[in-house]
């Protein structure tokens, strides 16, 4: 009897430990009974079963011998809750597990505590791997161009000249595929490169990824170091005017007629000692014939002289409208230097005003110096470029040249340099400002261009199959700018348009003299003595 109460009792402890109570609640009779929040958590933990079978066997025990056989709830609990065993088994295996991370962890702190007593191993030397070898572009020996392209080169070797493809013209559609192919070699970032380095001024802009536009987000501090005191007294005043720069998307539409440069592609293989599969005329149509026409664009009418251009939906533009360039920036800010909207660009004002390309050699070069002198103590420290035209930048050499005799004209023997006397700054030509009168100077951090940080930039994305006509198309981001007003120091003559030099033809007509522009028919008398119209 003791048995069985003994273990009544561990059973009903167990369900009061279940609760969280030392007993159960008891109604109006004075019969245990379970809460309704109890009542809950079996059904929610054992099953809607449960409930009951813990009502009629551990809540309403009899007092009679019969009643108090532990089997009536014993198997009533263990067929509606599950086994009390299995809970306490895998209660111990989480105890064991318990004890094993504790051993692992004393064993880890015990290496801790030996290897922080000891001095480091030197690790030992490995070799550099040199990666994978990038791939190479293999020709399709099948296709006509390259076939055409191996026995000329051929006939070319053994003294027979051939060429003439112009005749037997390349097919179109194999040149579609060897493009596809060319492109899927890892070729896709050689492309960007070139055109997002290879034109000439690109040295002097600090490249920077923005999704639709820049501004930005550094400002120019003065004077923060005081005289100690006990107390917060800030000093330093933030000149900080942030110029927001518009990423401008392009495309390229370009065509060609692959007989056109079948010649120019096999003299090249030739004149190079190459094979089809050194240079395939893929390759060659990329390398020597589109990008440096997007290079030329990029240079001569868009990084400079640009000026964009809303355009309608049927509306054709040039490369000129797709984004504004340094020169407009400049023209644009100093428009409305005495507005509201100011840029805080520091624009010179000279004691006499005078057109950089129209005046003497000796007035140029002592305007520039005065110009360098002139900007800001706080940048004086700083190696900037003073950018100017290639005319302006002669004219400022032989200036220089005539003032302080021979061998003191331009520093740099690649004619790219001319360090002003007694400063930081030198003279420095960029390409993109033809027949510019505009000078500025900042630091190459400041003068921005700008790429795409999410669109993936493949520039060629498309070619197609027009008859004999051969279409690439191709699209890539991209802009110029200023980033800070303040270390921008610029001088524009009032009245500049930069958009007139490329509008019209750039050639200076005070200097130079053009042809009529027609053929003109002249007699030709035969030996007959019959009058005869040629050229």
């Amino acid at each position: 009897m003791t048995k069985t109460k003994s273990t009544k009792k561990s059973v009903k402890d167990y369900f009061l430990g279940v609760f969280n109570t030392d007993a159960f609640a008891k109604n109006e009779a004075g019969l245990e009974i379970l809460t309704t929040e109890q009542r809950d958590t079996i059904a929610s933990q054992f099953g809607q079963e449960s409930v009951t079978a813990i009502e009629s066997t551990i809540l309403n025990l009899k007092t009679s011998s019969e009643s108090e056989n532990p089997a009536e709830f014993i198997g009533a609990i263990a067929n509606e809750l599950g086994s009390v065993r299995d809970i306490e088994k895998a209660y111990k295996a989480l105890q064991t597990e318990h004890s094993t991370l504790q051993s692992t962890n004393s064993t880890l702190q015990a290496q801790v505590a030996t290897l922080s007593t000891q001095g480091e191993v030197p690790p030992p030397a490995m070799g550099v791997s040199t990666g994978a070898a990038p791939q190479k572009f293999t020709v399709d020996s099948s296709f006509s161009h390259n076939q055409f392209a191996a026995s000329n080169i051929a006939s070319r070797m053994q003294g027979n000249a051939v060429f003439g493809a112009t005749e037997s013209t390349i097919d179109v559609a194999e040149l579609k595929r060897a493009f596809g192919t060319y492109l899927s070699q890892g070729t896709k970032i050689e492309i960007i490169k070139q055109y997002s380095s290879g034109f000439t001024s690109a040295p002097f802009f600090t490249k920077t990824q923005a999704i639709t536009e820049y501004r930005a987000t550094q400002a120019l501090i003065t004077s923060v170091v005081q005289q100690f005191s006990a107390k917060w007294t800030a000093r330093g005043k933030a000149k900080f005017t942030p110029i927001v720069i518009k990423n401008r998307r392009h495309k390229v539409n370009f065509s060609i007629i692959p007989a056109e440069v079948a010649d120019s592609w096999l003299m090249y293989l030739y004149s190079e000692n190459m094979s089809p599969d050194q240079m395939p005329i893929t390759k060659y149509i990329i390398d020597n014939i589109l990008m440096p026409s997007i290079l030329n664009d990029i240079e001569m009418l868009m990084i400079g002289k640009g000026k964009y251009k809303e355009l309608g939906v049927d509306e054709i533009g040039t490369p000129s409208d797709t984004m504004d360039g340094i020169e407009t920036i400049l023209v644009e800010a100093n428009k409305v230097k005495d507005t509201a909207a100011t840029t805080n660009i520091n624009f010179y004002k000279p004691q006499t005003a005078i057109n950089l390309l129209t005046a003497t050699d000796e007035e140029v070069r002592k305007f520039i110096d005065e110009f360098a002198e002139d900007i800001s103590p706080l940048f004086q420290n700083i190696k900037m470029p003073v950018c100017c035209s290639r005319e302006v930048f002669i004219k400022y050499c032989r200036g220089h040249k005539a003032k302080w005799t021979e061998g003191s004209g331009i520093n740099d023997s690649s004619f790219q340099a001319k360090f002003i006397d007694f400063t930081n700054f030198s003279l420095r030509p960029m390409d993109c400002l033809y027949g510019s009168p505009i000078i500025f100077s900042t630091p190459k951090e400041n003068l921005k261009l700008l790429d795409n940080i999410n669109t993936p930039q493949n520039l060629i994305n498309d070619v197609q199959k027009h008859d004999y006509e051969f279409r690439l198309y191709g699209e890539f981001w991209m802009a110029v700018g200023l980033a800070i007003g303040e270390a921008v120091f610029a001088y524009v003559p009032a009245g500049y348009d930069p958009q007139a030099k490329i509008s019209g033809d750039p050639t200076n007509l005070d200097r130079w003299t053009k042809g009529t522009g027609g053929i003109v028919a002249k007699e030709v008398v035969s030996e007959s003595g019959e009058v005869a119209e040629g050229v």
